[in-house]
């Protein structure tokens, strides 16, 4: 998640999910048109969603960010989606695990009964979710490794020129442009630059969250139920692709265990501590738990 971790964006990735979701709506109303009571106008139901949807979807959607953030009915509407904006905004540059850092927010909630960290005071969440949840270096640098040799792309951008249909014919040729593009940014920026960029972007923001937090309630009860609350709305677990193709390639040779282990897993995301019953070892759990490996990255499961 985020401006230098290049991921495949397919049809209902994350980002277009919006625009998938007021499409799938228009179908729906196309198929409903051969009903006897219903006459299907496309014109105009185009127009009824264009003013419909964004409205009902942003509604629904700022609703389930204000759960997973603790942002409870004490914070104001608009405060809130400006903290929800900034915070996608401060995670897409520095390559923050989207699972991860809002699983891990509950725990700088839970830290708000001592009060936020004092300014010039190591700010010991921040470091926690530095190492869990923000990409590396290395992780950057894999991301936007080219699918192709250099050398090939060199040849097919000098071919493009004279036929833009090469363009079409390769599709993944943009993309590695992209990525190179991006590669050469990242590059020229100064590591101690970029570090200090996200420790002031991520400090900035978990200031105002802070600030938000401790202005609609001063009750460390609360906080701590707040923190439950969002533990309920934040996943520990997530079938990653590259779960879903160990068990597959278990599957194929008979052996079910983890098809059944991962089904008891999905079934009870939320837990902090899953129990033995699940099927897979305290190990393989934290594993789960954490970013996915690197080879992962190359692994698509449909």
């Amino acid at each position: 998640f985020g401006k230098y971790i290049f991921t495949r964006e397919r049809r209902y990735s994350y980002k277009n999910q919006p625009k998938m979701c007021k499409w799938n709506c228009f179908k729906l109303a196309e198929a409903l048109s051969p009903t006897k009571n219903f006459v299907f106008d496309e014109e105009k139901a185009k127009k009824s969603l264009d003013v419909t949807f964004q409205e009902a979807y942003e509604a629904e959607y700022y609703g389930t960010m204000r759960k997973k953030l603790g942002l409870h009915k004490g914070v104001d509407e608009k405060r809130a989606r400006q903290l929800v904006d900034s915070l996608l905004d401060t995670m897409a540059t520095s390559g923050a695990d989207f699972t991860l850092t809002f699983r891990n927010m509950s725990k700088c909630v839970r830290g708000l009964v001592n009060g936020a960290p004092k300014e010039g005071e190591k700010d010991e969440f921040l470091e926690t979710l530095k190492k869990s949840s923000l990409a590396t270096h290395q992780e950057i640098l894999d991301s936007l490794e080219p699918s192709m040799p250099i050398e090939k792309i060199k040849v097919l951008v000098s071919m493009a020129r004279q036929n833009p249909y090469v363009a079409q014919r390769f599709p993944s040729l943009l993309k590695d442009l992209k990525k190179l593009e991006l590669l050469r940014e990242y590059n020229e920026t100064p590591e101690e630059e970029r570090t200090k960029a996200t420790d002031e972007k991520w400090t900035a923001w978990l200031q105002n969250y802070r600030q938000t937090l401790l202005k609609s309630t001063n009750d460390a009860k609360q906080f701590a139920d707040i923190a439950n609350e969002m533990d309920k709305s934040n996943p520990k677990f997530i079938l990653r692709n590259y779960m879903l193709q160990e068990a597959i390639s278990k599957a194929e040779v008979q052996d079910y265990s983890y098809v059944n282990a991962l089904l008891e897993l999905v079934r009870n995301p939320f837990m902090e501590n899953p129990s033995s019953e699940v099927g897979f070892t305290k190990k393989k759990l934290e594993t789960y738990a954490a970013k996915p490996p690197k080879e992962a990255a190359k692994i698509a499961v449909t």
